[in-house]
């Protein structure tokens, strides 16, 4: 982000004054997992430099947009950093055939098993819900496009991030000083995009953020996003990885308790 985008978000920060707290969502492996991904990087031969600043970028994003950052994203940043340093300072001469351990071994190490255990931990929970779709069950109404959804594939919290930080420095944002005052709550926009979800049962993740495209609102209707993920009254879809985004309804939302009717 450059400066001005940087000042802007800190204003939307005092104005939303909300905080998300998201304990069912990933963690620091998940992240440098998506990075990894997304740059399409050989996960034996991590450049730990660029890695390291592109986690610290989203770790600075996730905390201007007021996400609730856990310890272990700190201790990682602080692991790659230590890594980044050790992996400039020189090599010490070869004196017989052994090689010099790699600084990053032990991160690689640990990548691979979280990995192998997440797409176990997929795979899983695709088969469960596919038997959940061999009997219909009672009182539970069947949407048109369950079947099209069941083809499409979760999309991981980094990935909506980073969307959202498409669309956003795509937009032509307004100055801060433009930035008005109007009390968006994050209340107000989780009713508003479950009353667009009852009524059209998917919507674009594009749409739904550009839907008005102040500053303001589009930071408060990423965060009520969030937290109706959080609530798991919408999941998000895409067909492929870096795909369009779309957010559909479920069917429990129809009774759902409003997470805010008990907050202080």
């Amino acid at each position: 982000m450059t400066q001005g985008r940087t000042m802007t978000v800190e204003k939307r920060r005092t104005v939303t004054g909300y905080q998300v707290k998201l304990p069912l969502f990933e963690g620091p492996l998940d992240l440098l997992l998506f990075l990894i991904h997304k740059d399409q990087i050989d996960i034996y031969d991590i450049p730990i430099a660029r890695i390291t600043a592109e986690y610290l970028e989203y770790l600075k994003l996730m905390r201007l947009l007021q996400l609730d950052v856990a310890a272990d994203f700190l201790v990682m940043a602080a692991t790659l950093m230590s890594l980044k340093s050790r992996m400039l300072l020189p090599q010490p001469d070869k004196t017989d055939d052994s090689f010099p351990e790699d600084p990053r071994q032990e991160l690689v190490n640990r990548l691979l098993e979280y990995r192998l255990f997440k797409t176990a931990a997929q795979t899983l929970g695709e088969k469960e819900q596919q038997s959940t779709l061999l009997y219909a069950r009672p009182g539970e109404p069947e949407w048109a496009e369950q079947e099209a959804e069941q083809d499409l594939i979760d999309v991981s919290l980094f990935e909506l991030i980073d969307a959202f930080k498409n669309i956003v420095e795509k937009e032509s944002l307004a100055e801060s000083h433009q930035v008005e005052l109007d009390e968006y709550t994050v209340k107000e926009r989780f009713d508003h995009i479950l009353t667009i979800l009852h009524s059209r049962k998917k919507v674009p993740f594009i749409d739904l953020i550009r839907s008005d495209s102040r500053n303001t609102a589009m930071v408060v209707t990423f965060l009520a996003l969030l937290e109706l993920m959080r609530a798991q009254l919408v999941s998000v879809k895409q067909q492929r990885a870096f795909g369009q985004i779309w957010i559909y309804i479920k069917s429990v939302a129809r009774d759902y308790h409003h997470p805010f009717q008990n907050s202080s």
